[in-house]
C-alpha cells in the first residue's frame, strides 16, 4: 500500500515538474501578426529598439493586410498575437468566445500634445465655419460600420440628424481626399495618415481635429492581443512579449517624435508624412483604462456594431 502511494506521488511529481518546465519554456520563434499602420507603432519600436531581443525573444513578424486578416492568423494558430487591431473586431471575437484572446495594450486618442488620429476636413471652396454649417452638406467617411457610427454620433452630439440633415457617403480614404479636392464632398471624416496627407496636399482645410472626443475623451482606438492558448502554454514567454511592448510604449509616450521614425520602415508612408502625422498615446498592459474600454463596448453594442455585450474584465490580460 505504502509502495503504491509512493509510486503515485512520484508520478504526480514528474507530471507537475514537466508541466512547470514546459510553462517556463521560451519558444524558439514567436510569430506576431501586424498591419502596416501607425496603430502598430509599439511593435515596430520594440523591434527597432531591441526590446524583444533584450528579453530573450526571437520574434517573427507576419504581415497582414488588415485587422480581420491579422486576427484570423491568431485564431488559426498561425500567429500567437496581433498588434493594433480595431475594437469592433476584437469585441466581436471576445463576445463569441471569451477564451480566445486577451487585450494587452491600447492605442488611445487624447487631446494632450495632439495625440489623436481623427480629423474633419472641409472643401477649400466651402464656407463651413461651425458644426451647424454641415447641415445640408455632402459628407464623406471611410468605409465600415464603426466609422459611420462615429460620424453619426458626432453629428448627433452637435444637434444634427445624420438621416435627415446631411448626406453621408462611404468611400476609401484616397477617394475621400480626391473627392474633397474636386468638391464632390463638402467635408470628410478621415484618420491618420490621410488627415495629414490631405492638409499637406491642400485637398481641404482642417475643420475639427480629434472629432471623436465628442463621443468620449479619451477614446480607446484599438488594441493589441495575445491568444489565451499561448498564455496558458507559455506564460513566461507571454509575459516577456508584453513586457517588451510595454517598454516600447514607455519609450513612445516619452519620445513621440523620435518614435515616428519606425513608421517609415514598416508602413507605406514616406518620412515627411510620418514625421508630421499625429500618433496615439498608448496605455500599457499595466495601465489600461478598463472603464473607457467598457464604455466603448457599450456604445458599440447600443449602435449594433457588436451584437452582444462583453465582459471587459475577462478580456484584459
Amino acid at each position: 500500500m505504502i509502495k503504491n502511494v509512493l509510486q503515485l506521488l512520484c508520478i504526480l511529481f514528474l507530471f507537475f515538474s514537466c508541466n512547470s518546465k514546459q510553462s517556463e519554456k521560451i519558444p524558439e520563434e514567436i510569430k506576431l501578426a501586424y498591419i502596416p499602420y501607425s496603430a502598430d507603432l509599439p511593435f515596430f519600436v520594440a523591434i527597432d529598439n531591441g526590446y524583444f531581443k533584450k528579453n530573450g525573444l526571437n520574434i517573427k513578424p507576419i504581415l497582414a493586410k488588415n485587422t480581420s486578416e491579422a486576427l484570423d492568423l491568431v485564431l488559426s494558430d498561425q500567429a500567437v498575437g496581433s498588434m493594433g487591431n480595431s475594437f469592433s473586431v476584437l469585441f466581436s471575437i471576445h463576445s463569441k468566445d471569451s477564451n480566445q484572446i486577451r487585450l494587452i495594450n491600447v492605442s488611445a486618442e487624447i487631446e494632450d500634445n495632439n495625440r489623436f488620429s481623427t480629423y474633419i476636413l472641409t472643401s477649400n471652396s466651402t464656407n463651413i465655419l461651425t458644426v451647424k454649417d454641415l447641415t445640408g452638406k455632402r459628407i464623406g467617411t471611410e468605409k465600415g460600420l464603426s466609422q459611420v457610427v462615429w460620424v453619426n454620433l458626432y453629428l448627433q452630439k452637435n444637434g444634427i440628424s445624420p438621416n435627415n440633415d446631411v448626406t453621408i457617403i462611404e468611400e476609401d480614404a484616397e477617394n475621400l481626399l480626391n473627392g474633397l479636392k474636386t468638391n464632390q464632398f463638402d467635408a470628410i471624416f478621415v484618420f491618420e495618415p490621410y488627415g495629414t496627407i490631405g492638409l499637406l496636399n491642400k485637398c481641404g482645410k482642417e475643420f475639427q481635429p480629434f472629432f471623436r472626443k465628442y463621443i468620449m475623451n479619451p477614446f480607446p482606438a484599438g488594441g493589441a492581443v495575445i491568444s489565451k492558448k499561448f498564455i496558458d502554454k507559455y506564460p513566461v514567454a507571454a509575459d516577456l512579449v508584453i513586457k517588451s511592448l510595454d517598454e516600447a510604449i514607455e519609450f513612445i509616450n516619452k519620445n513621440p517624435e523620435l518614435s515616428k521614425k519606425s513608421l517609415v520602415k514598416y508602413t507605406p508612408i514616406d518620412s515627411i508624412i510620418a514625421m508630421k502625422s499625429n500618433i496615439y498615446f498608448w496605455w500599457p498592459s499595466t495601465d489600461i483604462k478598463s472603464n473607457s474600454v467598457k464604455k466603448l463596448s457599450d456604445i458599440m453594442f447600443q449602435n449594433k456594431v457588436i451584437i452582444k455585450k462583453i465582459d471587459v474584465n475577462s478580456f484584459l490580460y
